[in-house]
Parts: structure tokens; sequence; C-alpha cells
């Protein structure tokens, strides 16, 4: 899953999109104004439709060995421990993630390596939190599978936490970059303003 993820992020096929896949990861830009709304929708039917016709298409090429249990077409499900760690690994997860795509991908020295971090941290994931909650982090890939497999424990988990993993993530940044900016405003004025004082500076810095 790790190649594959590299694969979509570099290939000239799926590189001029933002190898955007993850419908967290389009509501997560869509906050952070980096594309509009009109974009992010058509983003995310795409990515559940794309998804959902994959699952389908393997279906045919595979039949039972995709179908029966225990692969029941890769439905996300929470793992022996349950469904409030298979929540709580979600968040972090995405949470993650996302942090080190926006920190890295905003830093001039690593910002070429956002894709490779990208990447192993999709590899990790599935190595680490996959036992625990089956690694969504996708809503669109969730989806996919559930749909098609009729199995739907759990789901509103990895439609839900994704994204507000990933948000939380967005407004971390967000506070963090304000915070810098904040700072530079200070160290060149020479003297403190207030928070509303200081809006329109930290907008043109942003």
């Amino acid at each position: 899953m790790g190649a594959t993820a590299l694969f979509i992020f570099y290939s000239p096929w799926t590189a001029p999109s933002g190898s955007q896949i993850n419908p967290a990861v389009t509501l997560t830009f869509l906050r952070l104004d980096r594309m509009c709304r009109y974009d992010a929708i058509f983003f995310i039917i795409f990515q559940i439709i794309g998804g959902t016709l994959a699952v389908y298409i393997m279906q045919l090429l595979m039949g039972s060995i995709l179908t029966d249990f225990p692969v029941n077409s890769v439905a996300t499900v929470p793992g022996k421990s349950g469904m409030w760690w298979a929540l709580i690994a979600e968040l972090i997860i995405a949470f993650i993630t996302m942090m080190i795509i926006l920190f890295t991908s905003n830093s001039d020295k690593l910002k070429k390596y956002t894709r490779i971090f990208a990447g192993c941290l999709v590899c990790t994931w599935v190595i680490v939190a996959g036992p625990i909650s089956g690694f969504g982090m996708n809503p669109a890939r969730s989806f996919a599978s559930a749909f098609p497999a009729d199995i739907w424990t759990a789901f509103w988990i990895y439609l839900v936490v994704p994204v507000a993993g990933m948000l939380l993530a967005a407004e971390v940044f967000l506070f963090v970059q304000n915070r810098k900016a904040n700072s530079k405003f200070h160290r060149r004025s020479g003297f403190k303003s207030s928070t509303k004082e200081l809006l329109e500076p930290l907008e043109f810095l942003l």
C-alpha cells in the first residue's frame, strides 16, 4: 500500500490532479483555502466512485477469493480491541499524517520529501494501526469496500474520524503559522498589538 501511494503521488497520470484520493485530505485543503468548494465536491464524488468501481471490478476478477470471509472485499472494521480503540487509532493516524504533510510541504528544506513521508506513513499505519482499526483513514476507500460487501460495522468511525483528525491537524497548523506570523510582526514593529490589530498583517503574511 505504501508503494501504491507513492505511485499515485509521483505518477504523471495522477500527479496533475494533486493525487488526492482521500475526502479527508480534500476537506482539509478546502479548510486551508487551497482549493475551491466546487472542486472539493467533485473530487470527493469521484474519489468515492473510483474506489467503489475498483472493488466491483476486482470482485469480478477475483471472485470468492476477495468476497468471502475473512477478506470481505477488504471492508474496514475494528480489530479485536474493539470500537473505541479503533476510533482512537484512526484519530491519531489521521492527525499525525496531516500534520506531517502540512509542516513538511511548507518547509523549504523538506517539501520535496513530503510525498515520500506520506507513502512511508501509509506503510507504517497498515502495519501498526491495521490490527487495531483495520486502517481506514480514507472515507472513500472505507465506503468503497463497505458498500459492495454490505458490511457497515462501526462505519461512522471511518466516515467521521479521519476527517476530524485531519481538520484538527489543520487547526494546529494554522495556530502555529499565526504564532510565527505574530512573532515576525512584533519583531518588525517593535511593539505589541491586540489580536484584532494583527489580523490584517497576519492575513497578508499567510
